[in-house]
């Protein structure tokens, strides 16, 4: 997972994977995201970002939100988001691994 520091006003969300057989694990996690919390789903995408391209286990990244945009913050440091996140990543992986 991954807080990001950016001058935006609005939630963003984005998924990302280097590998293509990680394309469909995020895919399903980034879908429950999309379902279960506020932020704006700003999609799957590759990423070739060395946290990911030098990982030998299948991995992605997920963006939650950004610490410099005020409203951002304030869902990233409230229990209700963090818990909508964590079920949204718990449903995501049961989905994938029922697939």
């Amino acid at each position: 997972m991954h807080i990001k520091i950016l001058q935006l006003m609005e939630l963003i969300r984005s998924t990302f994977y280097y590998h293509p057989t990680d394309k469909k694990l995020s895919i399903a996690i980034q879908d429950q995201l999309a379902k279960q919390t506020p932020l704006r789903n700003n999609g799957v995408r590759y990423g070739d970002y060395f946290v990911l391209r030098n990982n030998h286990q299948q991995s992605i990244l997920i963006e939650l939100g950004f610490i410099t945009t005020p409203n951002e913050l304030n869902a990233i440091q409230s229990e209700s988001y963090q818990n909508q996140v964590a079920d949204s990543i718990v449903q995501g992986l049961i989905n994938y691994l029922d697939s």
